[in-house]
């Protein structure tokens, strides 16, 4: 797990004043109680935490690994839509009254390759089956931050805030990481360089490009 000596942005941001939680995958560390996210620094918990869960029954090796403020939680739902839903019900609860941190690592496009049937028969176009699977859950995630976004343009929020929105790793042998090369699990560029985009209406200006090197 995270060493317990690390502080969190979320650590910082709660100290703060903000209203700070947590919707998705956490996967850093679950040896003990102080390793979980409401011991670093969110207030609010909802999702797994460990990857590669079953999107479906949110189980990993075979043991439930769905929790919400770190109790376990038996819930029907295909993943991805679930953490969509939730994420943007905590802009509900909270716009107008704190200021807030939200971090929504969605599980998608992460293996297991699984989604929905319905959604996979929109892409019957794309010849391999386990890229057909891949769009859909990907289109999943797209679904989910355009759910944010109208919650937050909803509360008219959307010209104050700062989203961020990136990637662990580049994609998967299922997608195209042109013109870089390779993808996910090789340290060739396809696999280790990302897109990083910002929105801030009020600060930010729109299409600007940066060099900076994050990680």
């Amino acid at each position: 797990g995270l060493p317990l000596e690390e502080k969190t942005l979320a650590d910082d941001l709660h100290a703060a004043g903000y209203v700070t939680g947590l919707f998705g995958k956490w996967h850093l560390g679950q040896i003990g109680p102080e390793y979980l996210p409401r011991q670093r620094g969110f207030a609010k918990q909802y999702g797994h935490y460990n990857g590669a869960i079953d999107y479906f029954t949110h189980e990993r090796d075979g043991g439930l690994d769905w929790h919400e403020d770190d109790k376990p939680l038996r819930e029907e739902g295909y993943s991805t839509e679930l953490i969509g839903r939730h994420a943007a019900q905590f802009v509900r609860d909270n716009a107008g009254q704190k200021p807030f941190f939200l971090y929504v690592p969605f599980n998608a496009p992460h293996s297991p390759v699984q989604a929905k049937p319905e959604d996979v028969a929109r892409y019957a176009h794309i010849a391999d089956a386990d890229r057909r699977t891949y769009a859909a859950m990907v289109e999943k995630v797209d679904d989910g931050v355009g759910l944010l976004l109208a919650e937050l343009e909803r509360h008219s929020l959307l010209e104050n805030t700062l989203l961020v929105l990136s990637s662990d790793n580049g994609g998967e042998r299922y997608s195209n990481n042109s013109p870089l090369f390779h993808h996910k699990s090789t340290l060739w560029e396809g696999g280790i360089r990302v897109p990083c985009l910002m929105r801030w209406p009020a600060r930010l200006p729109a299409g600007k490009t940066t060099s900076q090197v994050a990680i």
